[in-house]
């Protein structure tokens, strides 16, 4: 029945992920062994597959920023082709477009920024196709990492890094009483130049601490960060860590500033005790396997010392020869609890 209704290829991936994490496209051939690796999810959206030149628009303030296009080496777009640098994806601007094709393009982006009641900036991903594009989706919080697209698209149209996020607060906070910086460091730093509001930060530790390490790029890195931070407390009128330790510190560094301790929170509905057979079964890991976890969001991030984790647990080989660094990386929300059981 499935196999008359769709039709092939199609484009499976959950409802709740973002930077193409767990998008599969699928033929006949494989659709049900991929969405068998999605049963942790709670809900897949199973679309039509568009062929065609990958091509990206931005708005900004209700502005036509810009676009770009991607010429990704891999099979599709995926999360390897956005955030691997080995990966080698193409990134073109100005997009190979006739001036009619380029405002069409602009044009659908920004009615649909408007449509949907965007505000800030957003990035429309289309296919291009036969002359024609076709919206995939709108991206109201596109990223904003060095390998990301809108900065990209608006250092092109000479526009710098700190003067894209400037803009991006300055409209937000016209329509807020508060103002919240969820990060320290260059986060933080930029939410410090919006006056006349109300202003909170939430600290993490690599907002605050500093790696003690031999790694010079650590050390940079987290003493810039510390530095920031710093910098940036001044003009907030309360300050949010996320331990007494550091409420502390932070008290005898600005005595007057209010500062409290918030731990990161625990979502029970979602992380619950399992049975630590059932979970390894789930996760095809043997029973008498000894497992050193380590939970990293982005395996390329220098500051999170994955090498020191190798290194470590090979020294722990020396003496249990059966231990293993079970990394959680690239998994759905939902399948952590499995790993963490």
């Amino acid at each position: 029945k499935i196999e008359k209704k769709l039709k092939f290829p199609v484009v499976v991936k959950p409802i709740n992920e973002g930077s193409s994490v767990n998008v599969f496209i699928c033929t006949k051939l494989n659709v049900f062994k991929n969405l068998k690796s999605l049963k942790s999810y709670k809900k897949i959206i199973i679309e039509e597959f568009i062929s065609g030149r990958e091509i990206q628009a931005a708005i900004l303030n209700f502005k036509k920023l810009g676009a770009i296009e991607l010429k990704p080496n891999r099979k599709f777009y995926d999360y390897q082709a956005k955030y691997n640098p080995r990966a080698k994806t193409k990134h073109l601007i100005p997009v190979d477009l006739t001036k009619k094709q380029y405002n069409n393009l602009m044009n659908i982006a920004l009615k649909a920024h408007k449509l949907i009641g965007c505000s800030g900036v957003t990035r429309s991903d289309f296919k291009f196709k036969n002359g024609k594009f076709y919206l995939l989706e709108i991206n109201t919080q596109p990223g904003m990492t060095n390998l990301s697209l809108v900065p990209e698209i608006a250092a092109y149209k000479g526009i710098s890094f700190i003067k894209l996020l400037e803009l991006i607060l300055k409209d937000a906070s016209k329509n807020f009483d508060l103002i919240h910086s969820q990060y320290g460091s260059m986060c933080s730093y930029i939410g410090s130049f919006i006056k006349n509001k109300p202003k909170i930060i939430s600290l993490h530790g690599s907002d605050f601490n500093v790696n003690a390490g031999n790694i010079e790029i650590n050390n940079f890195h987290t003493r810039l960060a510390r530095f920031l931070s710093l910098r940036a407390m001044i003009h907030y009128d309360h300050i949010i860590s996320v331990s007494k330790r550091m409420q502390n510190e932070i008290e005898k560094i600005f005595p007057f500033k209010n500062v409290s301790s918030i731990p990161y929170p625990i979502i029970m509905e979602d992380f619950y005790p399992i049975n630590k057979e059932l979970a390894r079964k789930k996760l095809n890991i043997g029973l008498n396997e000894t497992l050193i976890m380590f939970n990293i969001a982005n395996i390329n991030a220098s500051v999170k010392r994955f090498s020191l984790a190798k290194e470590a647990v090979s020294l722990v080989k020396k003496k249990v020869s059966n231990v293993k660094l079970h990394i959680i990386n690239n998994v759905s929300y939902e399948a952590v609890p499995l790993h963490v059981n």
